[in-house]
């Protein structure tokens, strides 16, 4: 049963040539005939084994270019997986270096807001402090008024009596 994989024509021949070769040397006794059939029949089968020894070393070769195809393969998965891995990272560091920053941008707000709002504050109190001082010095000074008014009447009055008393006294005299 040949391979066909592993015979040539070459081999069939050497064969069958190493057959007919034997059965004629043991059909006329000679022993030379025989012997050079069975060199054919050996050349034959060391033919069909070196054919098949190229069969699997060429088989081994296609298993060591696939597996080296499957580890570039894996390689690049690997170096895809790793760069998916890296822009998974800096998408969320750019992520997180955006929500710091809004972050600080909202505490930013927050500190002005109440800074303003103290400002706000502060202006009322003040203005509410003048309103009062205002409404203070202008009780004080209608107080004043008041009072020299007061006074000038108490001072005409004074003099009325001193001019009466003046006008008594001469009288009296």
């Amino acid at each position: 049963m040949s391979d066909p994989h592993t015979s040539s024509p070459s081999t069939t021949t050497d064969r069958i040539t190493g057959r007919l070769k034997q059965a004629a040397g043991k059909i006329l006794g000679d022993d030379q005939l025989t012997a050079e059939g069975e060199l054919h029949e050996e050349r034959a089968r060391a033919t069909q084994e070196a054919a098949r020894a190229g069969a699997r070393a060429d088989q081994s070769e296609r298993e060591a270019e696939l597996s080296a195809r499957e580890a570039a393969l894996i390689a690049e998965e690997q170096q895809l997986a790793a760069e998916a891995q890296a822009e998974a990272r800096d998408a969320r560091l750019d992520r997180e270096e955006h929500e710091r920053q809004a972050s600080i941008a909202h505490e930013e707000a927050e500190r002005t807001a109440a800074i303003d709002r103290n400002a706000a504050t502060a202006a009322a109190a003040v203005a509410g402090d003048e309103l009062a001082a205002d409404v203070e010095r202008v009780s004080a000074e209608a107080e004043a008024m008041a009072l020299d008014e007061n006074a000038d009447a108490a001072r005409a009055r004074a003099e009325a009596l001193r001019a009466a008393e003046n006008t008594m006294g001469s009288e009296q005299r």
